[in-house]
């Protein structure tokens, strides 16, 4: 096996060189803990290191407050990755092997969004490193998409252009394995969020006649809803249609009979198309359901995802760069750490308990179909598109604690790093090698011919604005991880770290 020299190998070294700066962006971010539409602080983070490192950067680009373009050359070809910074609600966790929340309800990090940041910047620096230095011709740019966890972001800002013209992208996100190859041998799912608002009359309930029962209006659409869910799409999508999230009964009185109520539906299937399908028949129970009891109902589209179609010229590029670069550098303590959340979890303990640490060549696994779903398929219908992969989950089920356990640690640090270098050294080779980009554009243009995508969000919908956080959430953080238990084996390298970086989250906040 040949390894790397010239830009590649630089590349690769630059990385290891600015780890520091790198892992602190990550840190930051965590600290943050912002979560989707409110990443204020990590989007202007994310653009001033890109801004003072030479890239032209637009923050609010397509509406978005927390959306933004950074863009460092100029002419053909034009590739890029993205970067995705936003935390789930109610996942908050200190880097402990035990269920232990920073602070209960607060956002967190289980799938790692705050290094999906870092890894994406860190390779962005690196490639800008290579370009200026061998004077490469073309564009790179780098996309900040806010809101992956409720599918907001990459569905406007493609529909507003802003991932036209690409000639491909390359991103990462991580898994319990390290490769090009996962995108290709597992299947995504693509959702679809509707919601149902029903408005009857709300009355007295002692002298119920003359009211409309929203809420038995929402309950009979959901008795029916259970009833046919099995026969919509073929069985091999199942399950296809998530109990209700949540009701809204506009604070009514016990005494009295609701007047309004509203259903969320998230549904998950193999195809844009079945979802389709899927909806109708949603909207006809909620249809059926205010006949019967005489109320009104609003069907409305929340959002929505695609399924798949990774390229696979590009998948067997950047295969020949994961081979060199392997998976992450775990250290003895890392997997230490993991075969104690494992027990936690009541799994059985495992010598490698972030999953297969083999480099599996793209296409030599059966596709397997997983309940995942991302916006990230939304780059799928706008250029070649593959997602990288790298060690870090244990292949156990989350959202949950015990990979949000993950984020502030060595463990994430060496995942993220490793993406940075396969992102690198694959839009480095596609910079340089014209045949296998015209090979992979031959692809996606054969396999894209016929498909229009479009955005789930309804056109027309206002732009979801919402105003940041308080200071108070941020120092409130920051003192609750100060207050927090921690893990000996962590001490006291991971406290000081993250100290150095809570002193400048309190400096900027001040």
């Amino acid at each position: 096996m040949n390894e790397f020299s010239g830009g590649k190998k630089e590349a690769i070294q630059w990385i290891d060189e600015n780890k520091p700066f790198i892992t602190e962006i990550s840190d930051r971010i965590w600290l943050y803990a912002e979560p989707s539409l409110l990443e204020y602080r990590s989007s202007k983070l994310l653009t001033d290191v890109l801004r003072e490192a030479g890239f032209k950067v637009e923050l609010g680009v397509a509406g978005l407050d927390t959306a933004f373009i950074a863009t460092y050359g100029q002419g053909s070809p034009v590739l890029c990755t993205y970067a995705e910074y936003d935390a789930v609600d109610g996942i908050s966790q200190m880097p402990v092997p035990f269920k232990s929340p920073v602070i209960p309800g607060l956002p967190g990090y289980f799938d790692m969004h705050h290094g999906i940041a870092a890894g994406a910047v860190g390779a962005a620096l690196a490639i800008k490193f290579i370009m200026e230095k061998y004077k490469i011709p073309g564009t790179f740019k780098v996309f900040g998409t806010p809101a992956e966890k409720t599918s907001v972001g990459k569905n406007i800002m493609g529909s507003k252009g802003i991932f036209d013209n690409l000639d491909a992208c390359i991103s990462w996100h991580p898994s319990d394995e390290t490769g090009a190859h996962r995108f290709l041998s597992t299947h995504l799912r693509c959702n679809n969020q509707t919601a149902h608002t029903f408005e009857g009359v709300s009355v007295y309930n002692a002298i119920p006649w003359g009211g409309h029962n929203a809420l038995h209006a929402l309950e009979l659409m959901d008795m029916a809803v259970q009833f046919i869910k099995d026969s919509i799409i073929p069985v091999s999508s199942y399950p296809i249609i998530s109990s209700i999230l949540n009701k809204e009964y506009s604070n009514y009185a016990v005494s009295s009979i609701p007047g309004v109520a509203k259903a969320t539906y998230v549904s998950r299937a193999l195809t844009r198309k079945e979802n389709e399908m899927i909806q109708k028949r949603l909207f006809d129970c909620a249809n059926a359901a205010a006949l019967a009891l005489g109320v009104k109902v609003e069907n409305e589209v929340i959002t929505g995802t695609w399924e798949p179609l990774p390229n696979h010229v590009v998948a067997n590029a950047m295969h020949k760069n994961v081979e060199v670069i392997g998976p992450p550098k775990f250290s003895k303590k890392d997997f230490e750490y993991g075969r104690l959340v494992q027990k936690a979890i009541r799994l059985e303990p495992s010598d490698t308990p972030f999953g297969d640490m083999s480099i599996v060549p793209p296409g030599t696994r059966p596709v397997r179909i997983i309940m995942a779903t991302s916006d990230a398929t939304t780059f799928c219908y706008k250029c070649p598109f593959i997602r990288a992969s790298a060690n870090y989950l244990g292949g156990w089920g989350w959202p949950d604690w015990s990979t949000a356990s993950f984020s502030l640690t060595d463990i994430a640090h060496q995942s993220f790093l490793t993406a940075a270098k396969i992102i690198a050294t694959t839009i480095i080779d596609l910079f340089k090698d014209s045949n296998t980009l015209r090979e992979a554009k031959e692809e996606f243009n054969k396999r894209t011919k016929d498909i229009k995508w479009y955005s789930p969000i309804p056109e027309g919908r206002p732009l979801p604005k919402l105003n940041p956080l308080p200071r108070e959430h941020y120092k409130a953080v920051v003192d609750a991880f100060r207050k927090g238990p921690k893990w000996e084996g962590w001490e006291p390298e991971l406290s000081e770290r993250i100290e150095k970086v809570a002193q400048k989250v309190l400096k900027e906040i001040s």
